[in-house]
């Protein structure tokens, strides 16, 4: 008998959760390297039975694997993205420019056979 926060379809899990000024942005990536950047405002408050809004468009077989939320004047912080074997690159926040919510991102970094996928993402 617990509390529905959110409706999930079969197979999607909610796996990140963060308090937000109601003026921050949103970094959200992928396992195949992209990632987009977009005003908090943009994803409107819904009630628990709802079941969210889009937030990245998803290439067949890519998932979503890393979000964070940054001030919306953040001209400083950075943003970590690691592969699944091992290599790493920073890159400035301000490097990702503001987006609307619902486009498939930008590159944040090269996915190879060498590097393998992306699994984290942190700023």
């Amino acid at each position: 008998n617990g509390l529905i926060a959110i409706k999930l379809d079969a197979g999607d899990e909610l796996r990140w959760v963060s308090r937000t000024s109601g003026k921050d942005d949103v970094i959200m990536s992928t396992a195949f390297g992209q990632a987009i950047r977009f005003s908090e405002e943009d994803a409107r408050p819904m009630g628990r039975s709802a079941r969210g809004v889009r937030g990245l468009r998803l290439r067949p077989g890519d998932k979503v694997v890393g979000m964070d939320v940054v001030p919306a004047d953040d001209k400083k912080g950075h943003l970590l993205v690691m592969s699944e074997k091992g290599y790493g690159k920073i890159t400035k926040v301000a490097n990702f420019p503001m987006h609307k919510r619902g486009g498939v991102g930008i590159k944040a970094a090269v996915v190879t056979g060498k590097t393998g996928n992306i699994i984290n993402v942190c700023s």
